[in-house]
């Protein structure tokens, strides 16, 4: 029988990526909820790694972010990474935001 991996476990970067990104956008929970067109809890529950987002919100959260697709949707589905050729570009860590 095939062990179970908890959804948590399959994305726990995508949370603490976003989390991080948004912070140093100096922006808020609402801020980005309004820019991706989704409510201020569901950018909580992705934080806190509890949703899984689809690949338009992770679109459009890239938009907001600044960041390469590839960089979140890596991070929201990593299995992906084992099936598909990925562009080294996407990957890399976005540059730190000159405040």
């Amino acid at each position: 029988m095939k062990e179970k991996i908890p959804k948590k476990k399959l994305i726990s970067d995508f949370g603490k990526i976003l989390f991080e990104r948004r912070k140093e956008l100096g922006l808020t929970q609402k801020d980005v909820a309004e820019k991706v067109g989704v409510k201020a809890n569901y950018i909580s529950y992705l934080e806190k790694n509890l949703r899984r987002p689809s690949p338009k919100i992770i679109k459009s959260l890239a938009e907001c972010l600044k960041v390469h697709p590839g960089y979140l949707y890596i991070a929201a589905y990593p299995f992906v990474r084992e099936i598909l050729p990925i562009n080294e570009k996407a990957l890399k860590k976005p540059k730190a935001v000159k405040k």
